[in-house]
């Protein structure tokens, strides 16, 4: 009997210093620490003046912050609004500007402010750069101090360092007339603004388009950039959608979505030099879920590929080495009359898979491939009678490392973030984000025959002498955490972080304000030398919650120290124990 003791008591106190040990190792290097969460009104009561919020009415689509000031700058679809942040705990707005058509983009730089706003008459119609000064919190007065026309759907802007160089870049996007079927398909053009006050208009501007690339079209389209819509041009099929700047404001790289490409542009010279396509990746050694009717969370292998297709691009150095961080979101292209994408079984049903396809039998299966949305007008072989002989899908579910020089890709994270979604937020896994009267675990893997996870913003951030990359995935309403060893550009997945509650609905969840970050639309990181709470810093711009997140950015790595101190004194503790009682029980 004492033997038996004797066991089960060492068994135990062994289990209790491998628990110690396990907790002490599995924990992540950095996470997020919830400070407050600010709810964004799209509009005010006409008769109290009070706050009116919702989801999905587009009160925060993107978000800047004046360090100097404490005031975050915030675009949306109805005004530009000001919020004091200065005690984090509890920040409000204190000021909202109406404004005539929807802010793309919001950045401040010095002191200066500029947004972006759409046309007025039509989506597409010259939109508008609004240059402000910062804003004065004792006089309470905001008001332009130019405003500057720029080109069609001014999605992004980016100041240079010194505060006096502006790069906007303006999508294109077509938009519907009075006459049904027939649209208007704009160039996508980036401008380049010079701030002169030596001339009478206070600037200089130069808008770049893509025309020049036309009678080269069949050229970069045997690259890979794609073409889709052979009825506009292949510059109005160009859509610029980011911009990322060198380190040196020297170049600006261009992210064209839909055209699974990046053009680059010297900004010295105002001239486009190239563009890269991004390539395809292949999924063949890779787990995949892309069906909405498999039961669940259900991986296989399939020998197919896929467009990068980024949203949001970061520069970043390493080693004296430039190179481009993306988001790899996925989009289609889509017409009133026309559109690209078809189901995988729509494809075979419709004649236009090569009949000897070893991928037919999925194709025809709704549970594997059948769901998945592929590109009817991609992987065409024509010695194979004209069919798709290579299926090509859209977006990466993924981040991508690329050299600035030539856009050659150096990493992709590959499966990793479905594969942890699907072990640590299992309830979420590809959920939908749109149908709010749904839950969202309700919805869970609705998503998946679509773009899946959606990567779509980007935040660098140094902390304590690592680099970490701060990754927001729209479907999930997460913020994934990737960390890059020292001197190396190959990043190394950390944790997720993921707020508010998944059993209500979308609707209930924002009444209870439990929301979360639902579509992390943009991401800013503020080191502790410039945060309102003296520690570094995170605002997430979450644009169908209509909220804004500010956390503190942890560092685990000094309380996993400290803990690896304690480990090591419990194990010594343990193991003198373990012994004792064995000397003990042996003289019993």
């Amino acid at each position: 009997m004492d033997h038996i003791l004797h066991r089960r008591l060492r068994k135990l106190l062994t289990s209790l210093w491998l628990v110690l040990l396990t907790v002490s190792l599995s924990a992540a290097r950095f996470t997020l620490n919830p400070i407050s969460v600010l709810y964004v009104p799209y509009e005010f009561d006409a008769t109290t003046g009070e706050g009116l919020y919702g989801l999905v009415k587009g009160p925060s689509e993107q978000s800047s912050y004046d360090y100097k000031n404490h005031l975050l700058y915030i675009a949306g679809d109805t005004y530009v609004q000001i919020a004091n942040i200065s005690d984090a705990a509890n920040p409000a707005i204190i000021h909202s500007r109406p404004v005539s058509s929807s802010v793309n983009d919001i950045e401040v730089c010095g002191d200066y402010v500029g947004y972006l706003e759409n046309g007025i008459a039509h989506k597409n119609a010259q939109g508008m750069l609004h240059l402000m000064r910062a804003y004065n919190t004792t006089s309470r007065n905001w008001t332009d101090y130019l405003e500057i026309p720029v080109g069609s759907v001014p999605d992004m802007l980016y100041f240079t360092k010194d505060c006096q160089t502006i790069v906007v870049v303006n999508e294109g996007e077509y938009d519907e007339t009075d006459v049904p079927g027939v649209f208007i398909d704009p160039e996508g053009t980036v401008s380049i603004i010079r701030l002169d006050s030596g001339r009478s208009e206070g600037y200089t501007i130069n808008h770049l388009n893509f025309t020049a690339f036309n009678e080269r079209a069949a050229e970069y389209e045997a690259k890979g950039v794609r073409y889709s819509y052979k009825n506009s041009t292949f510059s109005q099929n160009l859509e610029p959608e980011y911009v990322a700047i060198s380190s040196d404001d020297s170049t600006a790289y261009i992210a064209l979505q839909e055209n699974n490409a990046i053009a680059v542009i010297n900004i010295g010279t105002e001239t486009i030099e190239e563009i890269y396509s991004l390539g395809l990746k292949s999924w063949k050694d890779l787990k995949l879920d892309v069906s909405d009717r498999d039961g669940g969370i259900v991986f296989r292998n399939h020998d197919i590929y896929s467009m990068y297709q980024p949203d949001a691009i970061k520069y970043f150095d390493v080693g004296g080495t430039g190179y481009i961080a993306t988001a790899n979101e996925g989009a289609t292209v889509e017409y009133p009359t026309w559109t690209e994408e078809k189901r995988g079984k729509s494809l075979v049903d419709d004649g236009l898979v090569w009949g000897e396809s070893p991928l037919i039998s999925a194709l025809n299966d709704t549970s594997q491939l059948g769901r998945l949305k592929f590109s009817q007008y991609e992987g065409i072989n024509a010695s194979r009678f004209g069919k798709i002989d290579q299926l090509v899908f859209y977006g990466g579910r993924s981040i991508s490392i690329r050299k600035a020089s030539d856009l050659s890709l150096v990493y992709d994270s590959g499966d990793v973030i479905e594969v942890k979604s699907s072990q640590e937020l299992t309830n979420v896994f590809n959920t939908d984000t749109k149908p709010l009267t749904g839950a969202p675990e309700g919805s869970a893997d609705t998503r998946s025959d679509d773009y899946g996870p959606e990567c779509e913003s980007l935040a660098f951030a140094e902390v304590n002498g690592t680099r970490l990359l701060f990754v927001g995935i729209e479907r999930l309403s997460a913020i994934a955490i990737f960390t890059f060893p020292s001197g190396s550009a190959i990043p190394e997945f950390d944790s997720f972080h993921r707020a508010g509650g998944t059993d209500r609905s979308y609707d209930q969840l924002l009444i209870d304000r439990e929301v979360g970050d639902l579509d992390p639309e943009d991401i800013k990181f503020l080191p502790y030398e410039k945060s309102p709470t003296g520690k570094d810093f995170l605002i997430v711009t979450n644009n169908i919650a209509g909220t804004i997140a500010f956390y503190d950015v942890v560092n685990n790595s000094a309380l996993r120290s400290e803990a690896g101190v304690f480990i090591v004194s419990m194990a010594t503790i343990l193991s003198f124990a373990v012994s004792r009682i064995s000397s003990v029980l042996s003289i019993l």
